[in-house]
């Protein structure tokens, strides 16, 4: 995947979060993360688990591989 095709998935995942954060659900108690916004989007019956497709999950893994990258790098 492009890191132009990520930057731009990224900007949608923002700009539904950023929906999401003005309205009040049942299903978050806080505002979610970014990683649980994603899981509850790209999981079957939003379990968090069970992904709805394969390219959902391997831009999941890759997202928390770069996501531990840049925490190391920072506490460095």
């Amino acid at each position: 995947m492009g890191s132009s095709l990520v930057m731009q998935y990224l900007l949608v995942i923002a700009l539904h979060y950023y929906d999401l954060l003005h309205f009040k659900t049942d299903t978050f108690e806080t505002p979610p993360t970014v990683n649980e916004f994603y899981l509850h989007l790209h999981t079957i019956n939003h379990d968090r688990v069970t992904f709805i497709d394969t390219r959902s999950e391997r831009f999941y893994a890759k997202l928390q591989t770069r996501r531990q990258e840049l925490t190391q790098t920072t506490s460095d």
